[in-house]
């Protein structure tokens, strides 16, 4: 199971996937690179996951302050959760991310979106709004019901 962020054919020419698990922002401003992380049953301590998902790659030294929070809904109408946060190294902000965590039925997934600097740019900032609102579960490698367990046998005669 896993879950996608769709690149809108207008933005295309804005967003390439670098990766089946990043994409990054290319074009005019500051670069802006997501990481999607895995479709996970949702754990019982949250706080604790979405704290671990915003300090992913943090360097030694740096400190992680976090900001707002705000509970939206994907395009699809899934649950979200975007929290901001900056990375501060010696009295300075060198990172800003910006965190989607989705609800997807009992499982959980996270997309971290980061760019360098403490002010990002304002038109790039809602291209990565836009694209995290596209999140949507891929349930084809998995099966999630019982019934796709009897999808393709034949009734008995």
């Amino acid at each position: 199971m896993r879950f996608t962020l769709g690149i809108p054919a207008a933005r295309s020419a804005a967003w390439r996937a670098a990766s089946p698990t990043r994409i990054v922002a290319v074009g005019d401003g500051a670069p802006v690179s997501i990481t999607i992380g895995a479709l996970i049953a949702l754990p019982d301590d949250l706080q604790g996951w979405m704290q671990a998902s915003l300090r992913l790659g943090l360097a030694a030294g740096a400190t992680l302050a976090v900001g707002g929070m705000v509970d939206r809904h994907t395009a699809k109408g899934w649950p979200m959760r975007l929290v901001d946060a900056r990375v501060v190294v010696d009295g300075e902000v060198v990172e800003t991310r910006l965190a989607a965590f989705y609800r997807f039925f009992e499982y959980g997934g996270v997309a971290l979106a980061r760019a360098a600097g403490a002010e990002p740019d304002p038109d790039r900032g809602r291209a990565v709004l836009d694209l995290l609102a596209t999140a949507e579960p891929d349930w084809s490698d998995a099966v999630v019901a019982v019934h796709q367990l009897w999808e393709d046998v034949e009734p008995a005669s």
